[in-house]
């Protein structure tokens, strides 16, 4: 009788388990793609805010421990601060927003521990505003060219 009631129970938890679907390839006509259950990763996206003075230092070291590829984009930003004030011109300014970079990185499970050290070593002032570090869970990636996916297509 346990068994029985298990078994109905995990049928209940698999149809009402959300999954999400891809097509395989697309050919000429919708009745000739191939839906595919998207496989699950093991992979994380590192996101890190730092100052745009250091993106070059951080880049030389991922290049250094294999991670050839970065997306960086220039981004306006305050922490906790809420900007700094600045001297200029015998007046007193107040700046908000400031210019910062940020840098995506797409690794491994295994691998986030050693690019996150690499970062933060690369990164590192010593002052306030040096940045932050952010870790997310990868879900899928796919690749657009070859419909890749997984860990291959990242």
């Amino acid at each position: 009788m346990d068994g029985a009631i298990a078994s109905r129970l995990q049928g209940k938890l698999n149809k009402n388990k959300k999954q999400r679907w891809y097509p395989a390839k697309a050919g000429l006509c919708s009745r000739s793609v191939q839906w595919l259950r998207a496989p699950s990763i093991n992979m994380k996206k590192i996101e890190a805010v730092i100052r745009s003075s250091k993106v070059n230092d951080v880049r030389a070291a991922l290049d250094k421990v294999g991670i050839p590829g970065a997306m960086i984009s220039e981004i306006d930003s305050h922490g906790k601060q809420k900007g700094i004030e600045q001297q200029l011109c015998g007046g007193t300014y107040k700046l908000e927003l400031l210019p910062e970079s940020r840098i995506e990185v797409v690794v491994s499970d295994g691998e986030v521990d050693n690019i996150v050290n690499t970062i933060q070593e690369a990164a590192f002032t010593g002052k306030f505003g040096d940045g932050k570090i952010f870790i997310y869970i990868l879900e899928d990636a796919v690749r657009i060219n070859t419909s890749e996916q997984g860990e291959i297509a990242a």
